[in-house]
């Protein structure tokens, strides 16, 4: 079964009752039942049931509306199939201006997100930058939700976009001077290319690995759970995929969640060692 999301349901409400897009949004539309209609609003309240419950982010007001206004056009259906005449549909909601269900609904969904992280995702209430932290939570959720699926490229190749994010994420607090610093001593003892950008955001993720080791962001074990993914991390490019003859299992999507784990529980210990005011439990 396909997975139906609040913007799919929106669009259909939009097909099916091309009135509601033509007239304001706060003009009543006025819905009499009869067979095609009936049709229309059963596929309509079938849709909204299949919706993942998480992703029907609304106020307590807005939810009672959702909720009142679904029950209206089920109970108004229920009455129709007693009766031979077509019948209006009414509205049910706390609000005074007479809407149909279908408009308020359509209203309600327009609101709602088509994608949330799982109620099981971390938090992540320890990144300061709130759009980043929604990102990465529905990342990691998308990368339990593929581990789970079996889809191992899925999970090994987005832990390693994870990994990635969120080290950038802490070098992008560091002084640059200090994070410079060791950044040349790392090429002088051959740890990473000459060749490595000043500006964090060109890296790869060995870089990331390796710099946050040696800034002690990330311990040695995490380190060396996270570079057991780091040559799988560009399979997203066939050309890596062909030219390496690297493959994505059961064993490498296990590898990279592991390692992102690892380097989710390092930045959460750094940042409450820290207080949450500094970069992490080495301040670079």
């Amino acid at each position: 079964m396909s997975r139906v999301v609040p913007s799919q349901v929106v669009t259909y409400i939009e097909g099916a009752f091309a009135e509601i897009k033509r007239r304001p949004p706060n003009k009543p539309l006025t819905l009499h039942i009869d067979k095609v209609a009936a049709a229309r609003l059963n596929g309509l309240v079938e849709l909204i049931r299949q919706i993942p419950q998480e992703l029907i982010l609304l106020s307590g007001d807005d939810y009672s509306d959702f909720i009142a206004n679904l029950g209206a056009i089920e109970v108004t259906l229920a009455r129709w199939q007693n009766v031979d005449n077509s019948i209006a549909l009414a509205s049910l909601t706390r609000l005074p201006d007479g809407l149909s269900p279908v408009q308020i609904l359509h209203s309600l969904l327009g609101k709602c997100p088509d994608a949330y992280p799982s109620p099981e995702t971390a938090e992540l209430r320890w990144i300061d930058d709130v759009g980043l932290r929604q990102n990465l939570r529905l990342d990691i959720s998308s990368v339990n939700k593929a581990l789970a699926e079996g889809e191992w490229k899925a999970a090994t190749v987005l832990a390693g976009a994870v990994v990635e994010a969120l080290l950038l994420w802490r070098f992008q607090r560091a002084d640059g001077a200090k994070l410079q610093c060791t950044i040349d001593t790392l090429k002088t003892e051959g740890s990473i290319g000459n060749k490595i950008s000043k500006d964090p955001r060109w890296w790869h993720l060995p870089d990331f690995i390796v710099v946050a080791a040696a800034l002690s962001i990330i311990t040695p074990e995490t380190k060396a759970q996270a570079e057991l993914g780091k040559e799988f991390r560009n399979l997203i490019h066939p050309g890596k995929e062909q030219r390496d003859s690297l493959r994505c299992d059961r064993a490498t999507a296990l590898s990279a969640v592991a390692g992102m784990e690892h380097v989710i529980r390092d930045l959460k210990e750094g940042e409450k060692g820290a207080g949450g005011a500094s970069y992490g439990r080495v301040v670079v």
